[in-house]
């Protein structure tokens, strides 16, 4: 009965005019999906690249301020190397200054060989022994700059990566 009474409504001029604006307007009714899905697609291409774009911003810019760091600590470490400086090792002064000219850095310390942190940039509430991170280790052992990983500092308190650089006298030991 209901298919009878749908069939004769488009039978009636009525029903073949509501068919007829029906049909006339799907192609524009489909156009406006085509058009909406390239308009998303071109949306999403788009915020991809600026995506891509800025990593590539954020990657140049942390290898610089690791470079910095690098070119800094085999600074730091000649100048205390050097016969006469040994009193900057204990200024406070003289590691504030410096990490004041480096504000990506957190801190900068001189540790003794065993870990005992001799002097810090950032002012220490208590004695402090870091001999238990890797990159520390690693430095003693090695003649370059050594990386860390992430951790939470132990002297700021914030998330960091450790590089570290051993001080050699002029026997390089």
């Amino acid at each position: 009965i209901i298919m009878n009474k749908f069939l004769q409504l488009f039978l009636t001029l009525r029903g073949r005019l509501i068919l007829l604006i029906c049909l006339a307007t799907l192609p524009a009714i489909l156009f406006t999906f085509y058009i909406a899905q390239n308009e998303r697609n071109t949306a999403l291409k788009r915020m991809e690249n600026d995506s891509r774009h800025n990593v590539n911003l954020i990657s140049r810019e942390y290898l610089y301020q690791m470079a910095g760091a690098k070119r800094l600590l085999k600074w730091l470490a000649t100048t205390l190397a050097k016969t006469g400086n040994e009193s900057l090792i204990a200024d406070d002064d003289f590691l504030a200054a410096l990490l004041a000219g480096y504000p990506q850095l957190a801190n900068i310390a001189i540790l003794a060989p065993n870990g005992q942190v001799i002097n810090s940039a950032y002012p220490l509430t208590e004695p402090m022994n870091m001999h238990e991170y890797d990159a520390i280790k690693r430095a003693l052992m090695s003649q370059e700059v050594e990386t860390g990983t992430y951790v939470i500092g132990p002297i700021v308190k914030r998330s960091l990566l450790h590089l570290t650089y051993a001080i050699r006298d002029a026997d390089r030991k």
